[in-house]
């Protein structure tokens, strides 16, 4: 068993409370009284023979006291609950573990008070990585699926189109969504799905491309809004079902600015129309005078 574990430990708590100002007699005082065998004590102190606390409390008061045991309590309570634990996962029994604490003079009440911790499982593991919740890639298809329709309804109900019309217009977006929805179902290999939203939009552009040639869908349709339309949306849902989150957000700040900033350019460009014809107006108005 390792009694290591315990004594780097001790020592960490000993530094940490260099730092807050004590002594190391007063820090010695405390361990003594809380129960660690002197023989422990003195080899912990001894490691920081001549270490001055970095800032000193001037007066050791009552309440300091309190504070520091109130420290070593929470301190040595959460140390043993992990000490158990490691100890226990290693194979060791219940009783060998609490012996060994015993033996290098932890007091029986806090040993079983972690006991019962560990064995209820009331502690948090920091040595576990947390399991992040994920949806299910079904779930999270048949939402943005729910959200592209209700889209192609709101452009039918502004436009005052039928429905079959506008939708035929996202075939290429719909088309990008299933081969998205094969690669991450099928796809073996991590790459694949990577560069998936690439493919997407490729799929796009290129199936669009075929229907303006071959087929009537775009005749009478804004080209550029609803090429931009299909790669937006199928890039972003792309985004979303490959769990590139922090790309998500990155697209849709970049995209935030340069609506931003194309407003900004349409504001700017109407005034300047408006200060040309002013200048236009005010010329017409002195060329009418001197006539």
């Amino acid at each position: 068993m390792n009694d290591e574990y315990i004594l780097q430990h001790l020592k960490i708590y000993v530094e940490f409370q260099l730092e807050n100002g004590y002594t190391l007699n007063e820090i010695k005082e405390a361990l003594l009284k809380f129960g660690y065998k002197k023989e422990l004590v003195t080899q912990i102190i001894a490691t920081f023979k001549g270490k001055e606390p970095k800032k000193l409390i001037s007066k050791f008061s009552k309440l300091d006291k309190e504070l520091m045991q109130q420290d070593m309590v929470i301190y040595i309570e959460n140390m043993l609950v992990d000490y158990i634990k490691k100890q226990l996962d290693a194979g060791f029994s219940i009783t060998a573990v609490k012996n060994a604490l015993l033996r290098l003079g932890h007091q029986k009440k806090m040993v079983d008070k972690a006991v019962k911790i560990v064995q209820k499982e009331e502690y948090v593991d920091l040595h576990k990585t947390p399991e992040i919740k994920k949806f299910p890639i079904p779930v999270l298809f048949s939402a943005i699926l729910v959200i592209i329709l209700a889209f192609i309804f709101m452009i039918a109900a502004s436009a005052d189109e039928s429905i079959a019309k506008v939708f035929l217009t996202f075939v290429p977006l719909f088309a990008a969504l299933i081969i998205l929805y094969l690669i991450l179902h099928f796809a073996a290999h991590k790459l694949i799905v990577t560069v998936a939203p690439a493919i997407v939009i490729l799929v796009v552009i290129g199936l669009f491309m075929y229907l303006l040639n071959t087929t009537v869908i775009y005749s009478k349709s804004d080209l550029q809004i609803i090429l931009g339309l299909n790669i937006i949306i199928s890039f972003l849902a792309s985004l979303i079902l490959t769990k590139n989150l922090m790309q998500f957000i990155i697209i849709i700040i970049i995209i935030i600015i340069i609506i931003i900033i194309i407003i900004i350019i349409i504001i700017l460009i109407k005034k300047m129309h408006m200060l040309n014809r002013m200048i236009l107006l005010n010329m017409i108005l002195m060329n009418m005078k001197i006539h």
